[in-house]
């Protein structure tokens, strides 16, 4: 009963503060007279900022989770470990925010509250539309959407509906997505219209991808009175860049441009990529009919530029929640085990007190037994998740290949439709035959790496083997004028694999210019050090944090902007990491912020 209190008493002030801005909450939390007021000002501030400022959300719905485990309740303990899950989706941080998710739905069916139920199998659903699984997505809305029509809440039907329909949309099942929006259709109350423009722009997509034109662009003109009136800025973006789709179809270039360059320059104010990489796209496609080449050329550049870094971001969320519900698997088994041996050794004990010690005895070695063989099964589960790792951590090096050679090829199509410029489309091509020749090398030297066949270990004279390595990468530091000084002595010689080394130079060098200023040097040198060659790559560039160092060569993706707006993940630095001590050396980096970075490895002298 007490409970139950507590929990309509944190409803009833969530209704209270519903038209309060965030001061005038903050300012009930300071001068609040109770937790449980507290409790409820903390999970509204967690809400306004969940969005904008996940790292705010995070903070106030932990001091909710303080109180909630001051005041003992289970309730309040459930909707504050929602929000932080809720901070963490927010932030992309995918696996934490599943993690905290799930405990607060399992504490939700502890004290059996179907509303809680229902809305962290929600906000699941949208963690895994984040990472793309739309599959558990649409699971995890219709049992949300079960429990809300057990609860006749309408509003949150209509929002499941919305949703489930939307992420068949996404993962083009368009049939499906018609069902689940019609209906959401069907449940529309007047108090409902605040939610009115996400849902007409759905069915209006829908349309679009029905190529039914005319009903797409009068669905749009009514979501655009709705958006506008509800002042949804993401919405209108998106309204004009549909109608801007729409105009081009028609032919109508000057209106498709217009609404186009609207859409973009408003998508990047709002710096959320998919939006701006969706916007990018649509303009692009309006210069190149409307004859600017050059320009659809830059814009097509920049929106690609944001989907590798959305796809880089997809796979990685991708990565963590598979590691997450593998990690919650083992858990649930080691539980499920775990009990069977509690009540297994309950049983013993009770056998062990009238048998004799002999029985206590075979029992112990039964069970040294049973631990040798998980310790066998948990080595090879390992085994096997770092050969997963490996073909993943490749396939994301391929993907970043393909970038620029779609960038080459682009140029290529631009001029050949200016019909003009014959030597540059030439000199193009041949870019793009060596970038295939060198994404088909990775291809080979990922395949030798993951199935561990042996090392090629030659005899590398360093000196030619950084000349080769510099040669191929002289339209990148000739951008930047930027000098590539070779002080390696022809004399120096290493036994190595020669193309891992290769790779790992190229790596170390292409960094060394990204976040090299313009008119700077770079410096290779190398020092025979007893039986081994200590090779230094040395930048004046940018230089690196204490904290920036400490996240090099791990597996968490770094993204990087260079001094000209260069981008990068660090997957690379993993990558000459393992090829270095593949090679039976070790690498190093020192740096100074604002003066310069050194990165060192070693190898094996000739």
């Amino acid at each position: 009963m007490k409970r139950n209190a507590i929990a309509f008493f944190i409803l009833a002030y969530f209704n209270a503060f519903s038209q309060i801005n965030s001061d005038s909450i903050r300012s009930v939390a300071e001068n609040a007279s109770s937790d449980s007021i507290k409790f409820s000002a903390y999970i509204q501030l967690a809400d306004l900022s969940v969005y904008d400022e996940p790292s705010t959300s995070y903070d106030y719905a932990m001091r909710a989770y303080r109180l909630a485990v001051a005041l003992n309740s289970p309730d309040l303990l459930s909707i504050s470990l929602n929000r932080i899950g809720s901070s963490y989706w927010s932030a992309g941080v995918l696996d934490s925010s599943l993690f905290y998710l799930n405990k607060s739905l399992a504490q939700a069916k502890k004290i059996k509250s179907r509303s809680l139920i229902a809305r962290n199998n929600g906000n699941i659903a949208n963690v895994y539309a984040a990472s793309g699984n739309y599959f558990d997505a649409v699971n995890y809305s219709k049992q949300a959407l079960e429990e809300f029509r057990v609860l006749n809440n309408q509003n949150r039907i209509f929002a499941m509906l919305n949703n489930i329909g939307k992420y068949y949309l996404d993962n083009g099942e368009l049939d499906s997505a018609s069902y689940y929006l019609n209906q959401a259709g069907n449940s529309i109350k007047p108090e409902f219209e605040f939610m009115i423009p996400i849902f007409l722009f759905n069915m209006a997509d829908l349309k679009f991808r029905q190529l039914n034109y005319f009903d797409s662009d009068s669905l749009l003109n009514v979501c655009e009175k709705k958006a506008t009136k509800y002042q949804d800025e993401r919405a209108l973006i998106r309204i004009k860049q549909m109608k801007a789709e729409l105009f081009l179809l028609n032919n109508e270039v000057d209106k498709g441009m217009k609404l186009a360059t609207e859409a973009y320059e408003r998508a990047v104010n709002t710096r959320v990529k998919d939006l701006i990489q969706t916007c990018a796209a649509t303009l692009s496609k309006a210069l190149e009919k409307g004859g600017q080449y050059k320009e659809s050329l830059k814009i097509l550049n920049i929106g690609l530029a944001y989907r590798d870094s959305l796809e880089n971001r997809r796979i990685k969320n991708q990565l963590a929640i598979d590691k997450f519900n593998k990690k919650q698997l083992e858990i649930s088994r080691l539980e499920h085990r775990n009990s069977h041996l509690v009540t297994e050794s309950s049983y013993w004990k009770k056998i062990i007190v009238i048998l004799s010690v002999s029985i206590f005895i075979f029992i112990l070695l039964l069970y040294l037994i049973y631990k040798r063989r998980q310790e066998i099964k948990k080595q090879h589960q390992e085994l096997k998740e770092l050969n997963n790792f490996k073909n993943k951590l490749f396939a994301i090096i391929v993907h970043d290949l393909r970038a620029p050679i779609n960038q080459l090829i682009n140029v290529i199509q631009l001029i050949e439709n200016g019909g003009d410029q014959p030597e540059i489309l030439k000199m193009v091509k041949g870019k793009v035959e060596n970038l295939n020749d060198l994404m088909n090398n990775l291809f080979g030297l990922a395949y030798e790496y993951v199935n561990e066949e042996s090392l090629k270990i030659e005899d590398i004279n360093l000196n030619q083997l950084i000349d080769d390595v510099i040669m191929s990468l002289s339209s990148l530091y000739e951008a930047k004028d930027i000098q590539l000084i070779n002080q390696v002595s022809k004399k120096i010689h290493t036994k190595a694999d020669g193309g891992l080394i290769t790779i790992v130079l190229r790596n170390l060098i292409v960094n060394a210019i990204k976040f090299s200023h313009q008119d700077s040097s770079v410096y290779i040198i190398a020092n025979k050090i007893h039986d081994t060659v200590e090779v230094s790559v040395i930048d004046q560039g940018v230089g690196m944090s204490e904290k920036q160092i400490s996240r090099l060569f791990t597996t968490e993706t770094i993204h990087s902007t260079g001094t000209k707006g260069e981008l990068g993940s660090g997957l690379g630095l993993i990558l000459c990491k393992e090829f270095i001590e593949r090679n039976g050396g070790t690498i190093k980096v020192s740096s100074i912020p604002k003066e310069g970075s050194t990165f060192s490895f070693t190898l094996p002298s000739a």
